[in-house]
């Protein structure tokens, strides 16, 4: 009577532990899951990053073609300087 007690509450031991394992076999592989979520994120942001600045760098080649154009068929004096977004020194003096 008592071996099959104790084989009883082995069994329910050895369930519990399995269910256990289960669960932090689940945690686990989810975390992972999210970790990964978490990567893809930060690589598709970086990417996008780059796409942004490469799109930053293509505006400023085609504006400044612009004004070379514009200046070449006088539509606005030739000037050397920047655009107005560039924020340039005030190099007017005050008398």
């Amino acid at each position: 009577m008592r071996l099959q007690k104790l084989q009883q509450e082995a069994k329910e031991v050895d369930g519990s532990l399995v269910q256990e394992i289960q669960q932090i076999r689940s945690d686990l592989s989810e975390k992972m899951t999210k970790q990964e979520a978490k990567q893809e994120i930060k690589k598709q942001l970086s990417e996008e990053h780059e796409r942004i600045e490469q799109i930053r760098h293509e505006t400023d080649e085609v504006e400044k073609r612009l004004r070379t154009l514009q200046e070449h068929l006088g539509i606005i004096p030739q000037t050397s300087d920047p655009p107005w977004y560039e924020n340039k020194p005030d190099t007017k003096k005050e008398d």
